[in-house]
């Protein structure tokens, strides 16, 4: 699996517009303000619009496990995005001498140099989560300089999938399942090792860009677990760590106060087989249809709904739940149900012979003859090795 890697930072109220010149990076950049954020794009006056408005609901969502008192702010947050990968590289290059893919949160001890700097990207979904993944850090790091790497990095991840939803004009956290594999793997050395709780709390970054894959998955599991933990003193460590942050501490000084604060009072092993058994009660979408087609097989229906349905939430796009569930509600007798699930694998890429025989048997079930006669012809001709001889004596019974 290739995850996509947002690197280490190096380091709504009324909208008011204006328009400036960033001399020798190419056109102008359009302003948004907001109350937290202050947006120069050069992609358009709308496009910084749509930034400003887009940030503050997730401002909003990431202080909901914050509490930051962004009132307090002496500035707005800069974010700058430029409309062509050269300037964007350029741009970086006079101020920390190296590029980057994606976007990137440049630091420095004075907060008014400070930004989040992108460009415009051909692909939404990479240019999304990135500006997510580094505005998280940002905001965590505009009232904490210096907060330990698996809490910065951490909560970047958890947060990762969170989209803006214009038509609520809020930000939806999404639960981000890319690294659920890796952590199981890792849990069960299937690929390494886990960090040790006590070398992890305090890692630095040097240490992490060792093991990359390893930190990002223990990072986010760590928060994961924390947030979502049914045990409540398992939630408490993470707000306690939280409330143990401070601003004019470095990341060591922070990670000592998180680990003195916030774990001393927690049995590590106990711990550590609560954080197992979190982990590995997660399902990821393959394994939720994998489980599906099992409870299938076995005719324990409910069951295999109950996972489809979930797969679904994981991933609507894909037309092997679906197909199923059209499976499912075929069994059961239930036609019209049954016939809008396989159109609906067909519309996401289902094999097209086969949704077509499916939809056919379904109508011959359903007792609507002229229907399962298209169906089934139409499956035939659209794969005759596999369906024509199995549909011939078929489709004779209902033209008979």
């Amino acid at each position: 699996m290739t995850i996509s890697r947002r690197w280490f930072s190096r380091g709504v109220g009324v909208v008011l517009f204006s328009v400036v010149v960033a001399t020798g990076y190419g056109s102008e950049f359009h302003v948004a303000t907001g109350d937290v954020y202050e947006v120069y794009s050069q992609i358009s006056r709308e496009h910084a619009e749509a930034t400003v408005t887009k940030l503050e609901a997730l401002s909003t969502l990431y202080n909901e496990y914050f509490r930051f008192e962004t009132e307090e702010l002496p500035s707005e947050l800069r974010v700058r995005i430029f409309d062509r990968r050269g300037e964007f590289d350029r741009y970086l290059s006079d101020r920390i001498d190296v590029s980057r893919d994606e976007f990137v949160y440049l630091h420095f001890t004075d907060a008014a140099r400070s930004e989040l700097v992108g460009y415009a990207m051909d692909d939404e979904e990479t240019y999304r989560a990135s500006m997510v993944h580094q505005s998280v850090v940002q905001f965590i790091r505009a009232f904490i300089p210096n907060p330990p790497l698996w809490l910065r990095e951490g909560f970047a991840v958890y947060f990762e999938e969170s989209r803006f939803d214009p038509e609520r004009g809020e930000a939806e956290f999404r639960k981000n399942t890319a690294w659920i594999e890796p952590l199981q793997n890792l849990l069960d050395e299937r690929i390494g090792e886990l960090f040790a709780p006590s070398e992890f709390v305090t890692l630095s970054a040097d240490d992490a860009a060792s093991r990359l894959e390893t930190f990002y998955a223990q990072a986010w599991g760590a928060v994961s677990f924390l947030s979502n933990a049914e045990e409540s003193r398992h939630n408490r460590i993470l707000w306690d760590a939280i409330g143990a942050l401070e601003p004019d501490a470095s990341a060591r000084r922070n990670a000592e106060l998180v680990e003195r604060k916030a774990l001393r009072w927690i049995d590590e092993e106990e711990l550590a087989t609560a954080f197992s058994e979190y982990v590995e009660g997660l399902q990821t979408f393959r394994t939720l249809v994998e489980r599906g087609i099992e409870a299938y097989a076995d005719e324990r229906l409910e069951i295999a709904e109950d996972r489809f349905r979930a797969a679904i939430e994981r991933r609507a796009d894909s037309h092997v739940p679906w197909y199923y569930l059209g499976l499912i509600h075929y069994t059961r007798g239930e036609f019209d149900d049954a016939r809008a699930y396989y159109e609906a694998a067909r519309d996401r890429g289902a094999d097209e012979a086969l949704t077509l025989y499916a939809l056919g048997l379904n109508a011959f079930g359903a007792d609507e003859r002229h229907d399962a006669v298209e169906y089934l012809r139409a499956a035939a001709e659209t794969d005759p090795a596999r369906y024509e001889e199995r549909t011939e004596s078929l489709i004779e019974q209902l033209d008979s």
